[in-house]
């Protein structure tokens, strides 16, 4: 049986300590919510000496799940994110991508953020808040949950940083339907 999610998570060495953490969560509630054999996942530590746009490619690559989405090894997740991910699939499975929102904590200020494909671009700043109440909007991205041929088709451009922006830009032209969830399930946190 095809799993209809596959959860995937590129990290590097000095985030093993982290990876496994969010690895820790996940398999609780997998576990809890009885999702094994409905969920799979792929982690990708290789070091430095690949980009993390190379690393995202072939772990897309590699997705089994109807959909796949990946997840930065030091970021969080809701309590019921994976199980609420897995609702919206299976109610809408032929649905492009599943979209939600997303709680951003930069620096220890916490701020708001919608996925959509209604969004023609990224937009914010963190500075103000945007017409509909958050502070950032983004297209699809790997935080999206996105139908797996389609993310396979698409290869992640093959740079160290800011490939997230420059694939939702190839990405979103592709994804013509989406099942949103009006809750914060990624939870992104950055500490510079």
């Amino acid at each position: 049986m095809q799993p209809l999610l596959t959860i995937q998570i590129p990290f590097t060495g000095e985030r093993r300590k982290e990876t496994d953490k969010l690895m820790g969560e996940f398999q609780r509630q997998c576990t809890e919510f009885r999702l094994f054999g409905l969920v799979d996942f792929i982690v990708d530590g290789r070091g430095r000496e690949v980009s993390i746009g190379q690393k995202r490619t072939d772990m897309y690559q590699k997705a089994n799940g109807l959909f796949v989405v990946q997840w930065d090894s030091d970021d969080w997740i809701s309590e019921y994110g994976i199980v609420t991910i897995v609702n919206a699939i299976q109610k809408t499975p032929e649905v492009d991508c599943v979209t939600y929102e997303e709680y951003v904590h930069i620096n220890g200020v916490n701020y708001t953020s919608n996925h959509s494909i209604l969004y023609h671009d990224w937009e914010g700043d963190g500075n103000t808040e945007l017409a509909d109440g958050f502070n950032f909007h983004r297209t699809p991205f790997m935080k999206s949950v996105i139908k797996t041929e389609i993310a396979k088709s698409v290869p992640v451009p093959d740079c160290r940083f800011g490939e997230d922006h420059q694939w939702s830009k190839l990405i979103k032209p592709l994804l013509k339907t989406e099942h949103h969830i009006d809750e914060e399930i990624y939870h992104y946190i950055y500490i510079s």
